[in-house]
């Protein structure tokens, strides 16, 4: 019925192996992503406007799992300096900035494919401008969509009465 000292070490160890798998699994993410990108870096052939596309979806997902990455292992091993009220809001922000990122990399690949198939008689959607406008718009949409965290922490300082906004 009581916990004893050798179950709670079990479950300490076992969420310490799951927090060590996750770390590598991310590792690896960061890492394939990493060798997509040289790859469409360095070959001509993939400099189509997909594989950048692609390409981008790599770096947002490499974002995130960096994020998650250093969380993890601040969490595991130094966990009081997320928690604290200067850090807080900033990590909220970026967890949610970063993590944002790879559904808004699908929508924006989405949005290039249809509006190249839908207007392919319009040249504007086949240029080089309009890929960099589609990725900037995700990457400043990410920015823009993740401030509520800052207005909520703004929010609730002032009902306290403490005027704090990082």
């Amino acid at each position: 019925m009581f916990i004893q000292n050798s179950d709670l070490f079990k479950m300490t160890s076992i969420s310490l192996i799951l927090t060590i798998v996750q770390i590598n699994l991310f590792g690896l993410i960061i890492l394939l992503a990493f060798i997509y990108s040289i790859t469409v870096l360095c070959s001509q052939q993939f400099r189509g406007h997909i594989h950048i596309l692609t390409m981008n979806l790599c770096v947002a997902t490499a974002c995130c799992a960096l994020f998650w990455m250093i969380y993890y292992i601040m969490s595991e091993w130094n966990s009081q300096q997320l928690n604290e009220a200067n850090t807080c809001t900033l990590v909220l922000y970026a967890e949610t900035m970063c993590t944002i990122q790879v559904p808004l990399a699908f929508i924006i690949v989405s949005i290039h494919r249809l509006c190249s198939i839908v207007y392919h008689t319009k040249g504007f959607f086949k240029t080089k401008q309009w890929l960099k406008i589609c990725i900037a718009s995700q990457w400043i949409a990410s920015l823009i969509l993740s401030l509520p965290m800052f207005v909520n922490y703004w929010v609730k300082s002032k009902k306290s009465g403490r005027f704090v906004f990082i």
